[in-house]
């Protein structure tokens, strides 16, 4: 039987230019797609981890990042942003 796959709240997912928090590192989010966004790495390379990160983008899964609702500009994003 195949596993049934759960709703990605929508408050959970991103605006593009949102600052993001991936294993601890700051990103910047660059595209949205339906299950994934496409984020560049604000310090990057990144010291000691140059083989795990070898790329200063990357895809990552709406359910894998913590959102700062936060722009890189300072700007917070309000519940009103995520409506429109």
């Amino acid at each position: 039987m195949a596993e049934e796959k759960q709703a990605i709240d929508p408050l959970a997912i991103a605006q593009e230019r949102e600052v993001i928090l991936f294993k601890g590192h700051k990103m910047k989010v660059l595209a949205i797609h339906t299950n994934s966004v496409v984020a560049e790495f604000l310090d990057y390379p990144i010291p000691g981890e140059e083989e795990t990160y070898p790329h200063s983008r990357t895809v990552i899964n709406h359910r894998n990042y913590e959102r700062t609702f936060k722009t890189v500009d300072g700007e917070v994003i309000t519940l009103e942003d995520e409506e429109s």
